[in-house]
């Protein structure tokens, strides 16, 4: 069994209730501009909320993502994680801290995120795609010497949790 040590990132997060109604003050505007912000809309905009995973009933991953500029960032929690030779969890803990969020980049449904270790020049990308309203998969992507950890559900928390 090999140990999979990950340092994420964790901020607060806040997004503007103005974004959600901009759809409402396009009514009198051309239909090609109302269905260009419907479709802004729900793209990376719909990633923007605090995600956990849990393992065993506790959290062990805490992802927070905002809309700062047109441009989605945040944090990951740092957090240390056990794998089976077949990528399975075996074990998983929350640590304490967090890393930025350097980049995140949504293609074809799926976003890839790019953490950086504050202590080091390291960084470590991840992969999440939506699988309902609240809810996401997430998967580390791995040196090849690491076994591949499966993907690992995530909830979006609901307002103030």
């Amino acid at each position: 069994m090999k140990s999979l040590a990950i340092f994420g990132l964790v901020s607060v997060l806040s997004v503007s209730a103005a974004s959600f109604f901009a759809v409402s003050q396009t009514i009198n505007k051309p239909s090609e501009e109302i269905k260009s912000r419907v479709a802004g809309a729900s793209g990376d905009q719909q990633f923007v909320g605090t995600w956990h995973a849990e393992f065993k009933g506790k959290t062990f991953l805490t992802i927070k993502l905002e809309k700062q500029q047109d441009k989605l960032t945040g944090t990951v929690s740092h957090f240390d994680v056990k794998l089976d030779n077949t990528g399975e969890l075996t074990s998983a803990e929350e640590l304490d801290g967090s890393n930025p969020i350097i980049e995140a980049k949504l293609t074809n449904g799926i976003l890839r995120v790019t953490l950086k270790d504050e202590d080091s020049q390291d960084t470590l990308q991840c992969e999440m795609k939506l699988t309902g309203t609240d809810q996401a998969e997430l998967r580390m992507l791995v040196p090849p010497d690491v076994p591949k950890p499966k993907w690992w559900k995530l909830l979006r928390a609901k307002d103030g949790q």
